[in-house]
Formats: structure tokens, C-alpha cells, sequence
């Protein structure tokens, strides 16, 4: 699967994990979450999209990427990315409704906290997705995002820079 083929969804969850100013109080874990994670120093993340796996990390604000376990490569500023999407947010060309608190879940031996959302990018070929984050109940780290098409594994620990 190539770049501009995993773009759209993963826009569509980034653009999920982005704060927002004024929206309901439901919504505020999945804002927490991301600027949580724009924080770490070091995370982990494996995005399967329609069967493509792509990885991506950073270390100490270097980003890196993968695409089918091929050879690691610098990449894109991905915190750069979230602060994108808030900007459409703000715009309101992206839009975070019907979030629901759904309970908690362990997910690995990790107590999480499950928000559902729906979330809506003008110009993208699927018009809404309705999005699962989990979240960690100790930090508010996001631990695993889902869409019908997407799902993305967040891990913040023993992360080390990748050979180039």
C-alpha cells in the first residue's frame, strides 16, 4: 500500500486525537490523549489499515517510518500532523461529535477507558467514521484507536531509535 494510499485514514484518526477547544465534556479524553502523547519523548505505534501495516515512532523528536515491515526511514513530523488537524478542527473542516464514555476494558493487562466518536473530514472519500480510542487509566495515554478500516497499537515503553 503506498503513502497517499494510507493518508485518509489515518488523517481520520489523527484528526480524532487532536484537542479542540469547545466541544462536549465526552470528548475531552480523546482531546487529553493526544496532547498527552504530542508529550512523550518516546512512542510506538503499528497502524494496520485494509490489511497494510505501517509503523511509526519517535525518539526524542526524531520521527521514523516503515510500511510493510520494509526499512525503516525518517518521517514526518507527526506531532506537526495532529496540530494540522486541530487546525480543521477549529475550521470546521473536521468534526468530533456523539462521543460516549463506553466503560472500561483490560486491553493486555492495561486497565483502559473506551471513548466512542464519530468524526468527519470534508473533502475525504468516506464522509464519517465512527472511531474506538482506548486509553490508559493510569496516564490517559491513548493504547489503541479503531475505525472500520484502521487500527492503530500505541506502546511508549523500551522504545529505541531504528537503524536507517
Amino acid at each position: 500500500m503506498t503513502r497517499p494510499m494510507l493518508a485518509a485514514p489515518l488523517l481520520t484518526l489523527l484528526a480524532a486525537s487532536s484537542p479542540v477547544l469547545a466541544l462536549e465534556a465526552a470528548c475531552d479524553p480523546i482531546f487529553k490523549a493526544s496532547a498527552m502523547k504530542i508529550a512523550q519523548a518516546r512512542w510506538h505505534s503499528v497502524i494496520d489499515i485494509k490489511g497494510a501495516k505501517m509503523e511509526a515512532m519517535k525518539v526524542d523528536g526524531q520521527f521514523f517510518m516503515r510500511i510493510d515491515d520494509g526499512q525503516w526511514q525518517r518521517g514526518p513530523d507527526l506531532d506537526h500532523a495532529e496540530t494540522v488537524m486541530l487546525e480543521m478542527m477549529q475550521s470546521g473542516k473536521a468534526k468530533v461529535t456523539n462521543c460516549q464514555d463506553d466503560g472500561e476494558e483490560t486491553l493486555e493487562g492495561l486497565a483502559t477507558r473506551i471513548t466512542r466518536y464519530t468524526i468527519e473530514i470534508a473533502g475525504l472519500p468516506e464522509p464519517a467514521s465512527n472511531v474506538t480510542l482506548q486509553t490508559s487509566q493510569d496516564a490517559g495515554l491513548p493504547v489503541r484507536q479503531s475505525s472500520d478500516t484502521t487500527t492503530i497499537r500505541y506502546r511508549y515503553h523500551d522504545i529505541v531509535a531504528p537503524e536507517l
